[in-house]
């Protein structure tokens, strides 16, 4: 029987059916249950008698010690060939701590004694020929970590002020975190303020959570109360107002909310929705001008008016002068059989110097164009800006074509990016421009035969009008296809390479006729020419062939050709 005065509780151990028992009773107890016999496999465990039994049969108890201080004790037991055990168990909680503590060899058989100084934490056994010694760890979790962090007192580690934990093993919130009324917990020295507390000892009162960065905080005046921006909603801001990007659209400010969720919604400005989609544009069929990364901005419109307006201007003066100028000359060649002076033939000259850097700014346009066809990653606003040009590469919608295909996600540094702003899908650009160009061509013939059939016809003119607006009639049908030149090239280069729904006969074709036949019936017309290109006739008809219409520089025609042959192979081939 051990006593343990601090508590009132008295231990004893005992023997039942083989099974040792350790009893703990209170001394409150000890008139109740006097005389009183107990089945010690029956007991529950609850105070005011509390048991355990030892894990180890075969044995009897021999002796008890305990420390009240840490709250462990030791039980000294002995099997029946003598062989002596100690084990350990938890005298608050009542529960085998085990393994086995001691064991001692065979030749001491008996343990006499044992004695626990509770200062040292060290537990003395007198055997028969010697003294054991154990230096025994606590009850308490990790032993409180170290004596600077705190001591066990019956099996509950007592921290001191720095440290807290089960163990003693987190850094402590001196100054308190106000945990008494909810504000917040300490962890590992730092306060954890909940959602309405803020500062280091979460004594400062908050909107929750700060509203997440999503509104802002109305104050004492609004008692602490979020005001949301216009995405977000609940207590903290932390829930979307809208949950699809679509249902943004009905908002009446739903265009610049469609471009602050970013990431997975974009801004269709063709039909005025929000559209689930990436930078390359919505998920669900096309939007010419979509917004992703911003709003439309003025300065692009402008530069790109401005170079329209340009390229407009010089086209129509071109056009008029050239009207002006041939009715001179054929109105020449059928009073004086002669086309004119010097001075008309200066004035015709500096006509088709204008004509030349005319078609030249178009090309920089039609380049301009096509550079988002290189696999790079370009931003809507550069996208929409150059879209505005796409009408020189003969690439404009054709309701026919739409798409309407639904992207898993769209591919970025793609054709796809271009294919967008035309409204078709990638494997259709090639056809749409074909189809335009066509139309171009077929509207320029067209209107050209009206026009020689009124100034022939109706206003009966002779034949030397006739002969005149012939060769202009050449030199149309020759720019229109020097104007297909480097898009018919680029995208029928795009169309063999990705064998378009199988079909790569009509892109071989026409790469065809344009890559390599321009050139060689170039070369034909202008071998040999030397004099003949000083009458303004031949330059009318052949002039979109004979770069500034000079007889040294006829090869150089093959130059811009080969420039624009290998911007289209960079481009067209080697899109993705």
């Amino acid at each position: 029987m051990v006593l343990d005065e601090s508590r009132d509780y008295v231990y004893f151990i005992g023997l039942a059916n083989n099974v040792v028992y350790v009893v703990r009773v209170g001394y409150g107890s000890v008139s109740a249950i006097h005389g009183k016999v107990f089945q010690l496999d029956a007991l529950s465990g609850s105070d005011p008698v509390a048991a355990f039994s030892a894990p180890i049969s075969g044995v009897e108890p021999t002796g008890l010690v305990i420390d009240p201080v840490v709250g462990v004790g030791f039980l000294s037991l002995v099997d029946g060939s003598g062989l002596g055990y100690i084990t350990k168990f938890d005298i608050k909680n009542m529960y085998y701590l085990g393994p086995t503590v001691l064991p001692v060899e065979r030749d001491q058989t008996k343990i006499n004694s044992m004695y626990i100084d509770t200062n040292a934490k060290v537990l003395y056994t007198l055997l028969d020929y010697s003294l054991a010694t154990y230096y025994y760890p606590t009850s308490c979790p990790n032993d409180c970590t170290s004596p600077e962090n705190g001591n066990c007192v019956y099996s509950k580690c007592n921290c001191t002020v720095a440290w807290m934990g089960d163990d003693c093993s987190e850094e402590a919130c001196v100054a308190g975190c106000n945990e008494e009324t909810g504000n917040g917990y300490c962890s590992n020295g730092d306060c954890i303020c909940t959602s309405f507390w803020n500062g280091t000892r979460c004594e400062l009162r908050r909107c929750p959570d700060n509203c997440l960065s999503y509104g802002t905080c109305g104050g004492a005046a609004n008692n602490f109360t979020c005001i949301c921006d216009n995405l977000h909603s609940g207590i903290n801001c932390g829930a979307l107002k809208y949950t699809t990007c679509e249902s943004v659209t009905a908002d009446v400010n739903a265009k610049n909310l469609c471009l602050q969720i970013g990431k997975t919604c974009g801004w269709c400005n063709d039909d005025m929705t929000c559209k689930t989609g990436n930078q390359i544009g919505p998920v669900n069929g096309y939007c010419r001008i979509w917004l992703y990364d911003g709003d439309l901005e003025a300065w692009p419109i402008v530069i790109a008016a401005l170079i329209i307006f340009s390229w407009a201007a010089m086209f129509i003066n071109n056009s008029i002068s050239a009207i002006v100028e041939d009715f001179r000359i054929a109105h020449n060649l059928e009073t004086t059989d002669r086309e004119g002076d010097a001075k008309s033939q200066r004035r015709a000259w500096w006509r088709d110097e204008r004509s030349a850097k005319s078609w030249k700014l178009w090309d920089q346009i039609q380049f301009l164009s096509l550079y988002t066809i290189t696999n790079m990653y370009f931003s809507s606003k550069f996208f929409n800006f150059t879209s505005l040009f796409n009408w020189t590469n003969f690439c404009l919608p054709l309701p026919a074509m739409g798409d309407t295909s639904t992207y898993s996600s769209r591919q970025l540094s793609s054709i796809e990016q271009y294919a967008n702003t035309v409204g078709v899908k990638a494997s259709d650009v090639f056809w749409v421009c074909l189809i335009w160009w066509l139309i171009a061509t077929a509207a320029v013939t067209f209107l050209f035969a009206i026009f020689y059939l009124f100034v022939t016809k109706v206003l009966g003119k002779g034949e030397k009008y006739g002969q005149v607006l012939f060769h202009r009639f050449f030199h149309l049908v020759s720019r229109m296809f020097l104007a297909g030149y480097l898009p018919v090239c680029c995208l029928a280069g795009w169309g063999i390479v990705s064998n378009i729904n199988g079909k790569m006969v009509v892109p071989i074709i026409f790469f065809i006729i344009f890559a390599f036949g321009l050139p060689v019936f170039n070369f034909l017309v202008v071998k040999g020419e030397k004099t003949d290109f000083l009458y303004y006739q031949t330059r009318i008809r052949y002039g979109s062939l004979y770069v500034q219409f000079k007889q040294d520089k006829a090869k150089f025609a093959f130059a811009v050709y080969a420039r624009k042959l290998v911007l289209a192979v960079c481009f067209g081939f080697l899109a993705t």
